[in-house]
Parts: structure tokens; sequence; C-alpha cells
């Protein structure tokens, strides 16, 4: 699932979190508050297969897609700040994966993605050039839906 997840071009922005880190329950600790069916949800992400009692509590598997997406958010959001994680992202930054900044004094500096918010559904996913210090909506709309507290690689303060 979460291959075919961040292979998704809307999900560009994202990382393949290792699942030893999912595993962990440590690094899992609260998110079970913002998930319904949080044990059927994490199982769709790791790909276990799941208990017979499970069907008699959800008729239907892609009823879970919305919060398995909201859940791997919650989860990339805490990965990216592990050195792993960053190392990721980072690699993606350099390959030019985020895009390039827009202005032509930047020299096509690479963009990173950034959230201004560390609450959910508060602002949507922006991109930080660091050469012109500037954020900038990105180009393509299906990536403008994505979360800004799931990139949370940097927080900018107006």
């Amino acid at each position: 699932w979460i291959n075919w997840f961040c292979s998704s071009r809307e999900h560009k922005y994202y990382t393949e979190v290792d699942e030893s880190f999912i595993e962990d329950p440590f690094n899992l600790i609260g998110l079970n508050a913002h998930i319904q069916l949080y044990k059927e949800t994490l199982e769709i992400i790791l790909d276990l297969e799941p208990v017979d009692e499970m069907y008699n509590r959800v008729p239907d598997l892609s009823l879970l897609e919305p919060s398995a997406e909201l859940l791997y958010g919650l989860i990339h959001q805490r990965y990216i700040l592990t050195k792993q994680g960053m190392f990721q992202m980072y690699e993606k930054y350099e390959s030019g994966h985020f895009g390039k900044c827009p202005r032509f004094y930047c020299n096509d500096c690479h963009l990173l993605p950034c959230g201004q918010h560390d609450l959910p559904k508060t602002s949507q996913v922006r991109l930080f050039c660091p050469n012109c210090m500037d954020i900038y909506i990105p180009p393509n709309p299906r990536h403008q839906a994505i979360d800004g507290k799931y990139i949370h690689v940097l927080t900018y303060n107006d």
C-alpha cells in the first residue's frame, strides 16, 4: 500500500515511510485518537491480512481509504523528522523532485515542500525556495490538496 500510495502522482511530495518505523508502537502514540477503526486502517497501510472479524465491522474496505491516507500523512509527518526520513527528503530535494523556483535570478534553485501550520486542515502544502526565501503554491492543482501538516519539513511563520 505504501509503495502504491507514494508512487501516485498526487502524492509525490510524500516519501516512503519504512515499515519498521510504522510497526514500532512508540512512533504511533496518540494517532489512534484521530482515526476511526485505527487497527484496521493500520493493517491496510502495512498490507497485513485482515482478521475475519474485521469484515463484520467494515463492509467495504474502500471505506477505509480516506482514513488510511490521513493516518499515513500523520505517520509521514513524524517520519520525516527522523534521520532516515530527512535523508530521503533531502535526496528528493537534491534531485529536483519538488520542482524549481520560478524566479529567474534564483537560477533554477530546487524547491522544498513545507507546511505553514502544525494543525491539520489549516493550510495546504507550499513550496519553499531557500534562495529567495519565498513560498509558492504548487503549480499542479492535485498537489494543492495535500495538507501542509503532513509535509512539515519546514515551518514558515508570516
